[in-house]
């Protein structure tokens, strides 16, 4: 029946999809791993309210666990329920037009950056990692695995330091620790059949060209964005060495060294992985994302892709100049007008993000926001 419209087909995928949340939470909340992007988040969203997930949670935050497992068991039935009664309306949103859906999506992500420190070097940050992960998703690498890497990254030096401090390197040996390493190396050699068969199929480097005699080296963009990288990381190298051990042991030898030969690996397959008339890494061979560009010629693509972060950029100086509450709605009026919307439509919408963001944050939730640069 696939393809033939039966419903089994979205119930029993988007059935599984939903099952895992209750599973990830029990790794989340009781190790302070997270399954994903989606968990990775939650964790960051309990570091801003003070709270670290691991087992110390058990002990004083026990109230968080049982609310969150609570909370997943009626957010599923209360889902359903709306999905049920709304699932019309709610397909409508996919009509939209984008002259009112992408600055308000923006004025969120500004929003959003400056609400967790009220620092407005908080939009910098936004903005470069919006480039970051442009070119990221543009080249395959998979954004999910950075996001967990900032996560996790700093639990993991805070608990390395400890157990480095109490047990020296005598905590390795430990049987649950032992356990841990033999799982992840098994999962480490299951998943290589896999992703050999992928590559495979993809026609890449390892199973071609290295076996031919027409080795090809050409400087292709995702090789520059590759020695970027590698920059970063051998700069990370050199700024450590000269730390003493205890000190140096996560960012040098746990990140970086690791990083950077994981980088070379990655350099060489996008210097020499593919001949001429062979589809990029960014196509699914060598990499984890598919990037589609939507049948755009590549100097529309550039256009488009230029005047986004153009107005990510404006729109994050224009808070910084003249605080959110002016430069959010003037945003919204701005690029609706520009993108031809009509102007009751775009005065009403401004006129909405207005009154969300002076009458209910600001007055209701009376929550402050930091004066611009101008008002100070």
């Amino acid at each position: 029946m696939f393809g033939k419209g039966d419903v089994r087909g979205v119930i029993a995928p988007e059935s599984a999809n939903d099952a895992k949340d209750g599973g990830d939470l029990i790794t989340t909340l009781l190790l302070g791993f997270p399954q994903g992007a989606s968990t990775a988040l939650f964790i960051v969203a309990l570091l801003a309210l003070g709270v670290v997930p691991g087992p110390d949670m058990v002990k004083n935050h026990l109230d968080i666990i049982f609310s969150a497992v609570w909370l997943e068991g009626i957010s599923g039935i209360m889902g359903t329920l709306i999905g049920f009664l709304l699932a019309n309306q709610l397909a409508k949103l996919a009509q939209v037009r984008y002259s009112l859906m992408v600055p308000l999506i923006l004025s969120f992500i500004l929003m959003g950056a400056l609400t967790a420190n009220r620092d407005p070097l908080d939009l910098l940050a936004v903005l470069f990692f919006g480039v970051i992960g442009f070119f990221m998703r543009r080249f395959g690498y998979p954004r999910p695995a950075l996001i967990l890497g900032l996560v996790l990254g700093i639990l993991m030096e805070r608990y390395l330091y400890r157990s480095m401090m109490s047990y020296g390197f005598s905590w390795l040996l430990r049987p649950s620790v032992m356990l841990l390493l033999v799982l992840a190396t098994v999962s480490f050699i299951f998943s290589l059949p896999k992703r050999a068969k992928k590559e495979s199929q993809a026609e890449s480097l390892l199973g071609s060209t290295i076996s031919g005699k027409n080795l090809a080296v050409r400087l292709r963009p995702e090789a520059i964005f590759t020695l970027l990288l590698l920059g970063v990381f051998l700069a990370a190298i050199a700024a450590g060495l000269q730390w003493p051990l205890i000190a140096k042991l996560m960012p040098v030898y746990v990140a970086a060294i690791p990083g950077a030969l994981f980088v070379l690996a990655q350099l060489f397959r996008d210097l020499t992985g593919r001949q001429a008339g062979e589809e990029p890494s960014s196509k699914g061979g060598d990499m984890d994302e598919v990037y589609d560009s939507g049948g755009l010629d590549f100097r529309t693509e550039v256009k488009r892709t230029m005047a986004f972060f153009g107005w990510t950029a404006g729109g994050a100086t224009a808070v910084w100049l003249l605080g959110i509450v002016i430069a959010l709605p003037l945003l919204i009026l701005f690029y609706s007008l520009i993108e031809q919307e009509r102007w009751g439509v775009s005065l009403l919408t401004a006129a909405g993000g207005f009154a969300f963001l002076w009458g209910l944050i600001e007055h209701i939730m009376d929550m402050q926001w930091p004066p611009g640069f101008l008002f100070q």
